[in-house]
């Protein structure tokens, strides 16, 4: 398989399974609290993936620097963007939630404009990128019974800060770390800090597991983490972050259609029209260069 083969099958899985998360998590959260939840699927998927690592021989990281911001952007990662978004979402409408998560995008891009040229955008991958964020505007419409917590909305887009950070700092300093390897430090020192906040903050399952909550779990480990998770840590190192996270353009639409097909949500004629001005911002972003050649 050619390197760009790679990175279109990563990009394309990070868009349908981080796009499935959204539902995952909506099952999981009435059983499992938020701290617990993200603790759970993160630290557990680190562990599979450490495990696989070492079975085949990936080298980790001997360096003291170079493993202390592997750990940085796990916690950047996990414990500030992917915690901050779960525990966020108790007392923010998922759709507001949505359409905060898609600015991401557009904060990496402006925190890459002091950083390597390549990695910046030109005006067609700006215009995308604006275009993409209207057309999930449209798409979400989160005035429409949104609710949000002035607290819980800050924490939120803290998060995504947080997200953007760490993806800037990965690109800039992690380029020769092995992804899967990376991975599973990210994720057991994240995972390890949620879990422990999880045990001061939370008491606990909120009810006893069923079937579809558990299942939910496992979903979220296998694919949300250990795949969606590689797959990030992969793309990180091959292309400019800002377009690397125009994947936060699609997961809501992926999780629109699987609330549609699966959960009978409704799917209007005015959402359609934000899927596509969304996917065409999208490909813009996809195809905006920039103007310094690699």
């Amino acid at each position: 398989m050619s390197e760009r083969t790679k990175i279109i099958v990563a990009w394309v899985t990070l868009c349908i399974v981080w796009g499935a998360t959204y539902p995952a998590i909506r099952v999981a959260l009435p059983v499992f609290p938020p701290f617990l939840l993200a603790g759970l699927r993160n630290f557990t998927g680190g562990v599979i993936l450490y495990a696989l690592a070492r079975h085949r021989r990936v080298p980790f990281p001997r360096d003291p620097s170079a493993f202390g911001i592997i750990v940085l952007v796990g916690l950047l990662y996990i414990v500030g963007a992917n915690g901050g978004v779960t525990w966020a979402e108790q007392e923010v409408s998922g759709a507001l939630t949505a359409l905060v998560c898609t600015a991401t995008p557009l904060m990496i891009a402006v925190l890459s404009l002091s950083g390597v040229k390549t990695d910046q955008m030109n005006r067609r991958g700006w215009t995308g990128l604006i275009l993409g964020f209207f057309g999930l505007a449209v798409l979400l419409q989160p005035w429409s019974g949104a609710k949000a917590s002035p607290l819980h909305l800050t924490v939120l887009i803290f998060a995504i800060f947080s997200w953007a950070v760490g993806a800037t700092v990965a690109r800039r300093f992690m380029l020769k770390c092995d992804p899967l390897a990376a991975t599973a430090i990210e994720m057991l020192a994240g995972g390890g800090v949620l879990l422990l906040i999880s045990g001061l903050a939370e008491n606990g399952l909120r009810q006893p597991p069923s079937f579809y909550p558990v299942a939910a779990i496992v979903f979220l480990v296998i694919f949300g983490s250990c795949i969606g998770f590689t797959s990030f840590s992969y793309l990180i190192t091959k292309l400019p972050p800002s377009r690397v996270s125009t994947y936060s353009y699609v997961n809501p639409v992926v999780a629109v259609l699987i609330g549609t097909t699966f959960l009978s949500e409704p799917f209007t004629a005015v959402m359609a029209v934000g899927a596509v001005i969304t996917m065409t911002g999208v490909f813009l972003a996809n195809t905006g260069r920039s103007t310094i050649a690699a």
